[in-house]
């Protein structure tokens, strides 16, 4: 299985690229890193970056939060699968609904936004759930 960059565009508002994923186990899936594009990619899917989206969070709970919640909310991201993931945030949200509100409820509402990349095989998870690749494409296209 293979994963690589195939195009980029930028503009004032957002930072586009598109990375195609092929295995040979599975069809190819294109996921796009920014604001997604539906008129010119009808099949793409949208990943938002994961530590962008946990950075986010620091917005909806108190400066003095319990870092555990926070630590176990990025746990969730070692999953092998997106049931996995999802049972967990269940259990995660029961355990911090009562302490942050705001928090959970904006989780629930955004955090699948988060995990397009458990679409990929297992091995591309690492690198395709942040924007790490194309944070360095672009430093070095720069």
């Amino acid at each position: 299985a293979r994963a690589a960059v195939v195009g980029r565009r930028s503009s004032a508002d957002s930072v586009t690229a598109v990375c195609t994923v092929s295995s040979t186990s599975s069809a190819t899936t294109t996921m796009v890193y920014g604001a997604p594009s539906k008129e010119v990619l009808a099949e793409s899917v949208w990943q938002r970056c994961y530590v962008h989206f946990l950075r986010n969070a620091l917005d909806h709970i108190p400066r003095k939060a319990d870092d555990d919640c926070l630590q176990e909310l990025r746990w969730l991201y070692d999953r092998r699968n997106v049931d996995e993931a999802r049972t967990d945030l269940a259990a995660w949200i029961g355990r911090w609904q009562a302490k942050y509100p705001k928090l959970t409820d904006w989780v629930e509402e955004n955090i699948e936004q988060t995990w397009t990349f458990y679409r990929l095989p297992l091995a591309h998870h690492k690198h395709m759930k942040s924007t790490n690749m194309l944070e360095r494409l672009n430093e070095k296209i720069s």
